[in-house]
């Protein structure tokens, strides 16, 4: 029954003994599940990612009285891979006057920020990648470098149109990260901590219930950092043509667009494990 309502514990402990089986140390075995562990995990939110943008276009497009993507596989839903291959295997071009290493760093930095949160993620009682007791402020300083990586977009392009694209990105970010972390203080008094595994250990009752006001201002500021509707000001297109990554293309803009989609699945998960009870959600 342990295996039915938790299997991943199970599974690691089956994956250890058969790897010490073959006679491999044990620090060797430690680091090697870590690795697997951090691969499978970057690989399933890119997973989800895709089916996220094949979501938004299928049920916008619904919306807007269209069919959206309709093409590639049933439903269209393998639509959202055609395009990603596509985009990764374009010629990517460096324009004239660039500054190679901020214009070639941003892209990946956007990403790394992104999946950098997934470490302290609990998935269940003794499933995480790093327990650390600052989870919360570790959350919240990976979240500067989301905002570290438009800057270096905007100011590597040698564009002004990037560059204002990524002044008003970054102001719109900052100025919404001050209530978002000011509402964060809220579960971290109501569970004395601000580690994410006690702080979903903490709610037997989800912290929604005992503070709505708070999870609804996480969630404005939360669409607000994605760049959302009604919140879509970072790309402007009348004014800005695309912001901050106008001058990126092919395997560049495409992580660019990853690391947008990324964020907003991450977003979900931190505010499931803040307000609704995380792994042992209602239910669970």
């Amino acid at each position: 029954m342990n295996f039915i309502y938790d299997p991943v514990p199970w599974v690691i402990n089956w994956l250890t003994q058969l790897l010490l089986s073959w006679g491999l140390s044990e620090n060797f075995v430690t680091t090697l599940l870590y690795l697997i562990g951090a691969v499978l995990i970057c690989l399933g939110a890119m997973l989800f990612t895709t089916m996220l943008i094949w979501a938004e276009r299928k049920i916008g497009g619904r919306f807007q009285d269209r069919l959206g993507p309709n093409r590639v596989g049933p439903w269209g839903i393998f639509q959202s891979i055609a395009d990603m291959l596509k985009i990764f295997t374009k010629e990517y071009i460096n324009p004239v006057g660039i500054d190679k290493i901020p214009f070639n760093l941003a892209p990946v930095l956007a990403v790394a920020a992104v999946l950098a949160v997934w470490a302290v993620i609990p998935f269940s009682q003794t499933v995480f990648g790093s327990n650390i007791n600052v989870g919360i402020l570790y959350i919240i300083a990976i979240g500067g470098l989301g905002e570290m990586a438009i800057i270096l977009a905007g100011f590597g392009s040698n564009n002004k149109y990037a560059l204002l694209g990524a002044f008003r990105a970054v102001a719109q970010l900052i100025s919404y990260e001050v209530p978002m972390v000011i509402v964060l203080l809220i579960p971290v008094m109501f569970s004395g901590s601000m580690g994410l595994n006690e702080i979903v250990q903490a709610q037997t009752i989800p912290f929604i219930v005992y503070a709505p006001v708070a999870c609804i201002i996480f969630f404005i500021c939360s669409i607000a950092e994605n760049g959302r509707a009604p919140f879509d000001l970072l790309e402007a297109d009348s004014e800005l043509v695309a912001g901050y990554n106008i001058e990126y293309s092919g395997l560049k803009f495409g992580m660019f667009f990853v690391a947008d989609f990324l964020h907003a699945f991450t977003s979900a998960i931190v505010f499931t494990t803040i307000f609704l009870g995380g792994w042992q959600g209602p239910g669970v």
